[in-house]
């Protein structure tokens, strides 16, 4: 369960400490989803763009530097947690899904200031689809350099393909 199910004495701590921390491990990984998403949360605000591409342009080079900085582990723990998983973590799996839905939809309403619903969560979607996908990326080793290139072709794609609509 991406690293949560570790042997407490690496920690320092005995199993008591934690469970009277955050009750079990489950709530020790829901904590760090919390702060985590704290984190990421600006992925999602495209308020300053004046333009689909900018918008996204923007979105997705701030997760390229999130999921290459040198500072933390590589990837995303949204994008690759819980992927597979015992079925006794279903509730677990069911949160995160929750969480990734979420964000898709934060990502569609936001597109909305430029193109109608159905166009807005088409593109989320793809998004989502590409910062996954850049999180995996990262995990295996690409570089900054490498997944910037991929951000370009995104932009290239959206500036040739979209029919936009002013901002309102």
């Amino acid at each position: 369960m991406y690293g949560l199910f570790f042997n407490t004495r690496c920690l320092g701590i005995a199993p008591p400490s934690l469970y009277a921390a955050f009750c079990s491990k489950a709530g020790l990984y829901r904590e760090a989803l919390d702060h985590y998403f704290g984190i990421q949360g600006a992925l999602t605000d495209l308020g300053v763009a004046t333009d689909v591409p900018q918008a996204v342009e923007s979105m997705l080079r701030n997760a390229v530097a999130a999921v290459t900085s040198t500072e933390r582990e590589r990837g995303c723990m949204v994008s690759s947690g819980m992927l597979q998983s015992a079925p006794e973590h279903s509730e677990l799996v069911g949160e995160l899904t929750a969480r990734r839905d979420d964000m898709r939809h934060e990502i569609s309403q936001a597109l909305l200031r430029w193109m109608d619903p159905a166009r807005a969560e088409t593109l989320a979607r793809y998004l989502v689809t590409v910062l996954q996908g850049l999180s995996v990326q990262a995990r295996d080793g690409a570089t900054r350099d490498e997944l910037e290139r991929v951000v370009d072709q995104v932009i290239a794609g959206i500036r040739a393909t979209l029919p936009l609509k002013p901002a309102v």
